[in-house]
């Protein structure tokens, strides 16, 4: 079962992932933290990115062999990787509650490398791996550096060490670079797309 770290609070709530999308166990004390994570997210990918990726493998971290026993530990290595420091291998994988919020990084991603193909992925939660799965905005909340960081972050989760290859629902080519194979922009696998990239309203943020 996934449980979720959650930093506001003295001490972590522990929070299973969904097995189905009716799931709302929680052993949480407190009100402001959802039971569970979304039954769908989304991350995306570009090929430079420092996780691995391909659509019958899921995604892998950089990072396999750091253990995150403490919420110190984790607060060293999220904030490291939500500010996108080079000199950390990150064991964490950033992904996104709706596929607005993914559109948005989308755009910003083909905009920062033009000559890379991007990608969004859909993620089911209820086949993700046993271990800890983090909210990045109550990372953000502890550091206590301002309400801008932790809004360009809200509703970011992040995924310690993989993203198995059963929990891929779906990968949409949103975005062709320039130095790329050309081709048409769609599905890969799994589900039809509905609509086009959204505006660039939100930054290239840390390490995805």
């Amino acid at each position: 079962m996934t449980t979720i770290y959650n930093h506001p609070v003295p001490s972590p709530s522990f929070l299973p992932a969904p097995t189905s999308p009716s799931s709302t166990s929680t052993t949480s004390t407190t009100s402001d933290v959802p039971a569970c994570v979304p039954h769908y997210v989304y991350r995306v990918h570009h090929p430079s990115a420092q996780t691995k990726y391909s659509f019958g493998a899921g995604f892998s971290s950089k990072n396999h062999s750091t253990i995150i026993p403490e919420l110190a530990i984790a607060d060293r290595f999220g904030l490291a990787h939500l500010h996108g420091a080079t000199n950390i291998s990150s064991p964490l994988i950033s992904v996104v509650a709706t596929l607005g919020q993914a559109e948005r990084l989308a755009a910003c991603v083909a905009a920062k490398f033009p000559d890379e193909d991007v990608s969004v992925v859909k993620i089911d939660t209820a086949h993700f791996a046993r271990g800890p799965v983090w909210r990045a905005e109550y990372m953000l909340q502890r550091e206590g550096k301002g309400r801008e960081k932790e809004w360009a972050h809200e509703g970011e989760y992040l995924v310690t060490y993989w993203v198995p290859g059963q929990a891929i629902v779906s990968e949409t080519v949103v975005c062709r670079g320039k130095g790329g194979k050309r081709g048409s922009i769609g599905v890969i696998g799994g589900e039809a797309r509905k609509g086009s990239v959204a505006g660039t309203g939100v930054g290239v943020v840390g390490r995805w």
